[in-house]
């Protein structure tokens, strides 16, 4: 089998705080192959940018390898990682922190372009500005004359600048308003298919995710519990936190109300500081079972390409629903 684009395996990272240790990720396995895209789904603290940044190397991680474009680009120095970097490039979720104040549109554009020496420059930042959709008069403007959509497009252009491979977009629409956040997602789409891109949307929005995913991850503290291809995720979901994710997505129609299963939970996200023993989620699934207090629960496979981590599952069985009734045998 050809190397995926993108291969995690173990990888770990906490944080130091006055509590403790904050197990930001716990040994999370992933793939992203080339041209896919990944979406990582989950409450916020769940460790999603966290893993995020450790995919780019602005955070170092404790333990586990991850491998880009076949190396292993953990141990690597800064000098060794530069010729890496134009390949994995970030969207990120506030576009007002993510522009310098002091640089017009054009230059923070230009910005990357000029620090890993690419030619025609000016000619690159009027093609992007245009491929993203703003007026090419925009690029003599500061961030604040811009709207919140149009910032976010110049960071979408600045990523594109140096023509990545894989592209990481953290929540890249949550700061928008309501009313632009589909021509930002749009545009996201458009630029994979167009540059053959691989991408890794991190998001709350499940019904933003269903539009542009190819396979949905769902992270719970540190973990990742399921992982499925987007049509059996979003009708056969399997692992407890997914359902309930899923049923708080809002109806469209009333007949897709009707067939709801009521799924609310109970409490907040357990402390990072100290993650409940055996499953993670146990102090908030309805159907936790005195083994799901003290085992943590092996990862299952359901079908070829979809995989839950849970007690009461059984390989091979399919995606049975725990939303109603009791525990799956």
């Amino acid at each position: 089998m050809p190397e995926p684009l993108l291969r995690l395996q173990g990888v770990k990272k906490s944080y130091p705080s006055p509590a403790g240790p904050v197990q930001a990720v716990r040994g999370v396995d992933l793939t992203l192959e080339a041209g896919e895209r990944l979406a990582l789904v989950g409450e916020s603290g769940c460790g999603k940018s966290s893993l995020a940044r450790l995919i780019l190397r602005l955070a170092d991680v404790d333990a586990g390898e991850i491998w880009f474009e076949g190396v292993n680009i953990i141990q690597m120095s800064d000098r060794a990682l530069r010729p890496f970097r134009p390949r994995l490039q970030m969207v990120f979720q506030d576009p007002v922190a993510a522009l310098n104040p002091r640089r017009t549109v054009f230059q923070a554009i230009e910005d990357p372009l000029r620090v890993h020496q690419r030619p025609d420059r000016a000619a690159t930042v009027a093609r992007l500005l245009a491929e993203v959709g703003l007026e090419a008069g925009l690029g003599q403007r500061y961030p604040h004359e811009l709207s919140g959509g149009q910032k976010q497009r110049v960071g979408l252009a600045r990523a594109l600048a140096l023509d990545p491979a894989l592209l990481i977009a953290d929540e890249p629409v949550s700061a928008l308003d309501v009313s632009v956040r589909a021509q930002v997602i749009n545009l996201l789409g458009a630029a994979c298919r167009n540059r053959g891109l691989s991408l890794l949307f991190i998001g709350h929005d499940l019904a933003v995710v269903r539009h542009l995913a190819d396979r949905i991850a769902v992270m719970h503290l540190g973990e990742i519990v399921e992982l499925a291809p987007r049509a059996r995720f979003w009708t056969g979901a399997a692992h407890p936190y997914a359902q309930a994710l899923l049923a708080a997505v809002p109806a469209t129609t009333p007949a897709e109300a009707a067939a709801k299963t009521p799924f609310v939970l109970q409490g907040d996200l357990p402390s990072a500081v100290a993650p409940p023993a055996g499953c993670s989620f146990h102090t908030r699934c309805p159907h936790a079972e005195p083994r799901c207090r003290t085992i943590p629960p092996p990862i299952v496979q359901l079908a070829a390409d979809h995989w839950a981590r849970c007690h009461l599952l059984t390989p091979g069985a399919g995606t049975p629903s725990l939303g109603s009734g009791g525990p799956a045998p």
